[in-house]
């Protein structure tokens, strides 16, 4: 596949080549490559090879994936059970696919095995029963020092109940009243 292609290239100073983002699951190469265009040629060809990334121990089904260890916690760290996530490759404001929803367990966590190398972002779609839903957008890459583990916090509801009642028996509870907050 050719990535570049120039025309109408004049002799002069030699050109210099350094790639400057990998395709995605690959190392960045960190050669610099000098063409010199001359009047003996009509085409130059430069061929750049880069290395593929190996996952650091993530614990993914090979050495070009990882396995993601999110769990659901509220603000003392204890597990949420019924997170919904969607999970997309790419990014959030650039290109991106939808890849599925995983669903976090009794215990908050949810395991995503053998993601490739590559950019991910998660969105929570459901909160947990009596959770306010997260709406931050959670990017990471998988590549070579990816972490296998991510935690994500959501905090309770928050509910005001204001219950009028009778000033001379308070148990008796009254209808019909307006409050303005």
């Amino acid at each position: 596949m050719i990535l570049a292609w120039f025309q109408k290239l004049f002799q002069r100073e030699p050109i210099q080549i350094k790639e400057t983002l990998a395709p995605s699951g690959y190392k960045l190469s960190d050669e610099i490559y000098t063409v010199t265009i001359d009047s003996s040629k009509v085409e130059f060809v430069v061929v750049i090879e880069n290395a593929i990334k190996s996952s650091g121990g993530g614990g993914g089904g090979g050495t070009n994936a990882i396995n993601l260890n999110l769990k659901k916690t509220d603000t003392n760290g204890s597990g949420l059970e019924g997170a919904v996530f969607k999970l997309y490759s790419g990014s959030p404001s650039g290109s991106h696919d939808y890849l599925y929803s995983v669903q976090s367990g009794n215990d908050g966590t949810v395991t995503i095995s053998n993601l490739p190398l590559g950019y991910y972002y998660l969105e929570e779609v459901k909160a947990p029963d009596g959770y306010l839903l997260d709406d931050s957008v959670h990017t990471f890459n998988v590549d070579d020092d990816s972490p296998s583990d991510m935690t994500i916090t959501n905090e309770k509801e928050r509910v005001l109940r204001i219950w009028k009642v009778d000033s001379s028996d308070t148990k008796k509870t009254l209808g019909g009243a307006q409050f303005k907050i």
